[in-house]
Formats: structure tokens, sequence, C-alpha cells
């Protein structure tokens, strides 16, 4: 029978046992046979037995792709509070920097800093100014024998300048109002750079579900790699979903290179009065629909009708009126653009108006249905 090495251990409570060193592999550094240097709690068990518990730290950055000549970030988040080494590599075996400890940290690299926050078990590689030929590569953190997700540096984006992005007009001199007949045009050309910019533009003022009616883009000459971005809005003023609206245009660039989380800048013009079509016009005489109108032949009768506001603005038709009659109009703005329109008949009453049906009608912008008065049934009464 095979002999089994036997040691022995001084317990906790001073009493010596015997130990088997058969597959003990855990206290093979700190045990010899027959001896024990010094070990606070002894547990007996096969460690090749015991799944491990490590997880492997997480790689993460402060931007979703790296700019060149702007600062980065690279975090490497720890399951546990650090109790050795832990570094940054880069490529295959690069080392680029690590931390044992807070106040133990450092990094090789000019113009790379290496830090750690105990409390929230972040390690962190600060790069002052990102240089492509310098920090490209398949980046990684190593701890404690695990090793994070890898993070590739390779597409670095070169900088959109925002006070270079050309509008034409500026978007706060657009009109104040546009008719169906005119059309708001805004270009926006962007400066050269990687990758292109996506322009979008929205309304503002609560609309909600009204896109722009057509936008087309091109891309001009720039060095290679990088691309320059125009961009036209064409709205028509007899864009009938913004009918009766006060709304803005924001234009929004997103980039690369502009300040996360959003990567985005905008720009909102001034307040444009889209056009209000002309709802109904009233015959200020009568109340009702064919309500009756009487008065002397011979006598003048004057009838009125006034639109509601609307812009641009109305223009009132007369039905039936006896030849010869000349309306007279006048118009009066109520709100910004808005303008109400008043027009008026004076005719003088004959034998031959007894039953005339008159009304009036009015429109403000072509195919849109025009609004009637009620009708007024003239009554002549004989002297």
């Amino acid at each position: 029978m095979e002999s089994v090495p036997m040691c022995r251990i001084r317990r906790c409570d001073n009493r010596i046992v015997d130990a088997s060193l058969r597959g003990h592999h855990m206290w093979s550094k700190i045990l010899t046979c027959g001896y024990l240097k010094y070990i606070s709690l002894l547990i007996l068990m096969d460690v090749g037995q015991i799944p491990r518990t490590d997880s492997a730290p997480v790689l993460t950055t402060n931007r979703r792709v790296p700019v060149e000549g702007y600062g980065f970030s690279i975090f490497c988040t720890l399951d546990a509070a650090i109790t050795s080494l832990a570094i940054f590599v880069k490529g295959p075996t690069s080392n680029q920097g690590g931390c044992i400890s807070t106040s133990s940290c450092g990094t090789g690299v000019s113009g790379y800093n290496v830090s750690l926050d105990s409390t929230s078990r972040i390690l962190t590689l600060d790069i002052r100014s990102l240089n492509s030929t310098r920090d490209s590569g398949t980046w990684r953190c190593e701890y404690n024998s695990t090793v994070s997700n890898n993070i590739a540096l390779s597409q670095f984006a070169a900088v959109l300048d925002w006070s270079s992005v050309i509008f034409s007009p500026q978007l706060t001199s657009l009109p104040s109002s546009v008719t169906p007949q005119n059309t708001i045009s805004v270009t926006v050309t962007t400066p050269c750079a990687a990758p292109a910019a996506v322009i979008t533009w929205r309304y503002q003022q609560g609309v909600s579900g009204v896109r722009p009616s057509s936008t087309s883009s091109s891309q001009g000459s720039c060095p290679s790699g990088q691309v320059q971005t125009t961009n036209t809005l064409s709205l028509p003023g007899n864009t009938a979903s913004l009918y009766d609206r006060q709304v803005s245009l924001t234009v929004s660039l997103e980039h690369d290179s502009f300040d996360p989380p959003t990567y985005t800048k905008s720009i909102t013009s001034n307040v444009i009065q889209f056009p209000v079509p002309v709802n109904s016009v009233t015959l200020t005489n009568i109340s009702s629909d064919n309500e009756m109108i009487g008065q002397a032949a011979g006598q003048p009768l004057t009838l009125t009708c006034v639109t509601s506001a609307s812009f641009p603005t109305s223009s009132v038709t007369w039905e039936t009126l006896p030849s010869g009659t000349t309306p007279t109009v006048s118009t009066e703005t109520t709100s910004g653009v808005l303008v109400k329109t008043t027009s008026s008949v004076t005719f003088t009453v004959s034998k031959t108006d007894q039953g005339r049906s008159i009304h009036c009608q009015t429109e403000n912008i072509n195919g849109q249905t025009s609004p009637q008065s009620n009708r007024a049934t003239l009554e002549v009464w004989c002297k």
C-alpha cells in the first residue's frame, strides 16, 4: 500500500492534528511535512474542484469613435477592489500603463495618464491628444489573469468645425411669412470632415409628423477620406399640412467630432407664418339662411359681408347683385399678417328685385373650398 505523507498541524486551539498532503495543492507552498509556518484558518479541500469566480474587466470609452487631435479616455471597470497590477494593453503585448493602487499608477507613453478610482473600481487611461499613428490598434485591459473585451481604434474622425458651417440664407433671416405662391429655401454646406455629417430638418412649435417636402445632398471635393456635404431644404408655401400654423425650422448636424453624448449641434430659424385659409364669410344684415330683407322701391339698400381672419388676404365675390353694382372693399389686420376683409355694396331697390336672392363667397388659396354666406331674399315694398 502506498504511504501518504502526513504533516503535523497545530490548530487554532493549539491541538496537534495529522493532515494528509495528497490533493491539497493550495497549501503546497506554505506547508512542508511536519512543519507549518503560519495559517490563521485551515480549510482542507481540493481547489481544482472550485469553479472560478473572477469576472473579466469591462472596457469602455468616453467617445463612440476617436477624433484626431481630441482628448480620449479608455475605462477599465474591475469586478472587485484592486489587489494586484491592472494594465492597459494595445496589440498583442504592448503595455500602455496601469495601476496597483490609487497611489501607484504609471505609464511610459508621453501624453498618456493612468489613474484609479478605488470607489468605482474604474481604471482610466486619458490620452491628451489622439494621434492615429500612435494610438491605432486593438486595446484591452488585463487584471488577475482575466482579460477584458477588445476595443479597436482604427477609424479616426476628422474635426468638423461648427463655426464654419454655412447657412444660405441664415435661418434667422428667413421671411416671417410665406404665401402659397412662394417657397422657403435654405442651403447648408459643411466644411470638409470625416465622416460626412448627417443633416436633419425638423419643425418646432408643436408640429409633428410633417417632414420638409424635399432635401438633396451632394459631396464636394476634399482631402482624401474627408467629405463636404451640401443639403438644400425646399419647402413650398402651399404645403397644406402646415396651413394655419406658425412654425420654426431646426436644422441639426450630427458628427462624431461634436460633444458627446448627443454628437449633435443645432440652429433654429425665426417663426414663419404659413397660409391660413379663410374659413367663413358672414352677410351681416341677416342671421339665418334665406332670411327676408325688406326695402321700399326706389330706396338705397346696403349689404355687407365680412370674412374670417386669413393669410393671404381674402377676396369677396357677390352673387346675383343687380347689374351695375360695384362693391367697396376694406381690410383689417387682426394679428400679425392675418387680415379680415370687409366688402359692402349699395344699390337702389327696384320692383324687379322682388325675390332676388343675394349672397357672397370668399377665397384666399387656390384649390381650397370657397366658403359662402347665408342668402338674403329681397322683399320690395311699394310706395
